[in-house]
């Protein structure tokens, strides 16, 4: 179907929300939101306040364009803003998580010899299976095609003094340096199962199989935040297993969230909060995520909740232990 609604200025926009029974309290300020957010950002923040045309909420029915009573495009920024500070937050401890895997992965495949990495005897019997979707390559020649790329590409000082001193060929060490999340992903479930098992427990996971799990999510999450996109009442494709993180006490509570929470970002959020707890003891981390939480934005129909968050959440001993 070809699109066919016309353009419309930031200015038409506004009266169009108005029109439809959005609220607006100060009109200049609206129209400067709508010209540095953007009508079609803001709109997966009111969505949840268009009218249903059966008068409930179920996800199957398409709303309407008017919206229901009470609500403004102000409380729409206000969401806004919170998603944006929540993603922010969210980077910072991903960066943390990603900087002490590459070294873990790199202290634990070059114990084998510095280029162990670019040899498949020294990796999991996964390295000869098919890449998913492509049967034309093997997941080690993927991934030794994806890392000469990474480096090939990288503007860094060091990988320049490694294609000019190393052949193009550097060690592990100074490889992760110029890895993404999806090729760690990648080289992880390359990895032997012993040396999984290796990096799982310094991160202090019960299982490499969970660990391998996470790395997944969070590449996943890193990447939605990356790209700016909404967090908020986002049904998260990719995300832990409840069932896997049973075994780990910090995370028990996960399964106390509603059926319809289970889908949304706590739970990735919550196994975040547990490797950033292992990887920097002490962290200021987790009283920054609570402090952020306290100022969610009281609006009728919305809490933390629409995020998957458990009704008693700050009580759980992952976001008050000495370590966090």
């Amino acid at each position: 179907m070809k699109y066919s609604k016309p353009f419309l200025p930031p200015e038409d926009l506004l009266n169009l929300l108005i029109a439809r029974g959005l609220e607006v309290d100060y009109r200049p300020e609206a129209i400067a939101n709508l010209s540095r957010i953007g009508y079609y950002r803001l709109s997966g923040y009111w969505y949840q306040w268009r009218v249903r045309p059966y008068d409930h909420r179920e996800a199957k029915d398409t709303p309407l364009d008017e919206f229901v009573g009470g609500h403004s495009i102000e409380e729409a920024v206000d969401l806004y803003v919170f998603d944006r500070q929540l993603r922010l937050l969210i980077l910072d401890a991903i960066e943390r998580v990603e900087v002490a895997l590459r070294v873990a992965i790199s202290n634990t495949v070059g114990r084998y010899g510095p280029l162990a990495y670019l040899d498949a005897s020294f990796l999991g019997p996964g390295c000869f299976k098919s890449r998913s979707g492509d049967n034309d390559i093997s997941n080690f020649d993927w991934f030794v095609q994806r890392n000469s790329k990474l480096l090939s590409d990288s503007s860094e000082a060091f990988a320049s003094h490694v294609k000019s001193k190393y052949d193009g060929v550097p060690p592990l060490w100074i490889a992760t340096e110029c890895w993404d999340w999806g090729i760690l992903a990648a080289f992880y479930e390359l990895m032997t199962v012993e040396d999984r098992v290796v990096v799982a427990n310094l991160f202090g996971v019960p299982h490499y199989e969970i660990l391998n799990s996470w790395i997944k999510s969070l590449n996943y999450l890193r990447n939605l935040c990356a790209h700016h996109s909404r967090l908020y009442r986002k049904t998260m494709v990719t995300k832990p297993s409840t069932k896997k993180m049973m075994r780990i006490p910090e995370l028990r509570h996960v399964r106390t969230s509603p059926i319809e929470r289970q889908d949304k970002l706590y739970k990735t959020l919550a196994a975040l909060a547990y490797l950033v707890s292992r990887i920097a003891p002490g962290s200021s981390w987790h009283g920054r995520l609570r402090a952020l939480t306290d100022s969610f934005p009281k609006i009728e129909g919305s809490s933390l909740s629409d995020y998957g968050f458990p009704d008693q959440w700050r009580d759980e001993c992952l976001w008050n232990s000495t370590n966090a």
